[in-house]
């Protein structure tokens, strides 16, 4: 029992000092679970208990947001394009015309929206970008405008700053779906916890192992 016991200490001490790199949530896609946001405008994506929700609009080049505007719904599913094997992602189809451009600050295009739980934030976002050779995406952060991120065929990672709760993506050039070409899938999104949910984790497990290490001394 007392061996079973400093088993258990070294446990929890071990824990405690991996704490902060606690597994991040990686909310991917192209896994069957992601169905249940298609079809719809709004809806949540649950991965170990904790949600993300996505909405599916159109958006301005200054990242004015509309919900389900011009009929615009999740699209879940596989794409291919010209022979290529098919490619599974998060879209959106909507009544915006296939090689619809942008032709000014107002000109609203596909949009996703994705709302964070406090206690996660994301940290990468993948992006499939099919159909064609160069594109540009346009990304808000909370409401503001983060950055502008060139894009070429094929799966296209990109780096977030830490603490936002929404992160918003809209084409620069097409929308993203199955209405437009080039078409855009947003594969995986990686979320990691928030500082102080990793702080109070590690000090929960702290205070297991030194409870543990108090009992095993006055035993």
């Amino acid at each position: 029992m007392k061996r079973f016991s400093y088993g258990l200490l070294l446990a929890l001490m071990f824990l405690a000092a991996t704490g902060s790199a606690r597994a991040s949530l990686i909310y991917d896609f192209a896994s069957p679970g992601a169905t249940v946001l298609d079809g719809f405008d709004q809806g949540t994506f649950i991965v170990d208990g904790v949600p993300l929700t996505v909405s599916a609009g159109t958006m301005d080049q200054s990242g004015t947001f509309a919900l389900g505007a011009a009929n615009a719904a999740m699209f879940v599913g596989a794409v291919t394009l010209f022979g290529d094997p098919p490619v599974t992602g998060l879209g959106v189809n909507s009544d915006i015309g296939s090689g619809a451009s942008v032709e000014g600050p107002l000109s609203r295009q596909e949009g996703l929206v994705f709302d964070f739980d406090p206690s996660f934030h994301p940290r990468e976002i993948i992006v499939e970008h099919l159909g064609g050779f160069f594109g540009e995406l346009r990304l808000f952060a909370d409401d503001a405008f983060l950055r502008d991120v060139a894009t070429v065929m094929g799966g296209n990672s990109i780096s977030l700053p830490s603490g936002i709760s929404r992160l918003a993506v809209t084409p620069r050039l097409f929308g993203i779906g199955l209405s437009s070409d080039p078409i855009y899938l947003v594969s995986q999104i990686t979320a990691i916890p928030e500082p102080a949910t990793r702080t109070l984790f590690v000090l929960a497990l702290a205070g297991l192992a030194f409870a543990t290490w108090r009992r095993l001394r006055q035993a």
